[in-house]
């Protein structure tokens, strides 16, 4: 049971607090060093992915992997060492904004993340530099939708079409879906494939028709974290 509580626990904060950033009013600005660019789109057939380990042209890949929405519209830049994530990660919403930040350490989230809403402020502050053995996090502050955004409440089925036509033009498949409630917010968990074989949850709140996190991974690791979603 102890188990269980502390996969939900990591599998929610995963999710919806994943970011960083270093003012409570503005987005931060990209933190990526100089290093080799891929983009995942044009460089898909020469990038392969063996569990967390990501290869390139059959070496394992060192540098900045660049995802996008579309053409102009980027979703993700993530460094690589040795195959693996380290150091900065970063999302973005459709509008360019900033909508996760922090730094990862042989694939594990490590130090301070921050999230944003999509047209600025923050949303959460995690702190992933103490972690127990189930891989838990600790939220230091938490800043209210209602703040930025008039009160709403958004339905199940309005979130899974909302949730549908992101998967179609990012290029995953919806799997699962399902509801919960963290802190008293009820928010409406989904499931995708991605292209290359990850699996990612993503959440949208009863506040607001946004996606508020969203988190990939191995197949295997992201099933065990939706299985303990209550």
């Amino acid at each position: 049971m102890k188990k269980l509580l502390h996969l939900f626990n990591l599998a929610i904060i995963s999710i919806i607090i994943i970011s960083c950033g270093e003012s409570k009013n503005n987005t931060p600005t990209d933190p990526f060093k100089d290093s080799q660019t891929l983009n995942f789109n044009n460089e898909k057939n020469d990038i392969h992915f063996k569990g967390d380990t990501v290869y390139y042209k059959g070496k394992t890949f060192n540098g900045i992997l660049e995802r996008f929405y579309n053409p102009n519209k980027l979703t993700q830049k993530t460094q690589f060492i040795n195959g693996i994530r380290d150091d900065y990660y970063v999302s973005y919403y459709g509008n360019g904004n900033i909508r996760e930040i922090g730094k990862y350490k042989s694939n594990k989230k490590v130090g301070i993340w921050r999230s944003y809403y999509e047209y600025g402020g923050p949303t959460f502050v995690t702190d992933f530099s103490d972690r127990d053995e189930y891989g838990g996090a600790t939220v230091l502050e938490f800043y209210p939708k209602d703040k930025y955004y008039p009160h709403t409440k958004v339905t199940f089925t309005e979130a899974e079409a909302f949730m549908q036509k992101r998967c179609e033009e990012i290029n995953q498949t919806l799997m699962k879906k399902k509801s919960t409630t963290f802190n008293g917010t009820k928010l409406y968990m989904f499931l995708s494939v991605a292209e290359n074989g990850d699996v990612c949850i993503s959440s949208v709140s009863e506040h607001a028709l946004k996606i508020i996190g969203v988190d990939c991974g191995s197949s295997s690791r992201k099933i065990e974290e939706w299985n303990a979603i209550q």
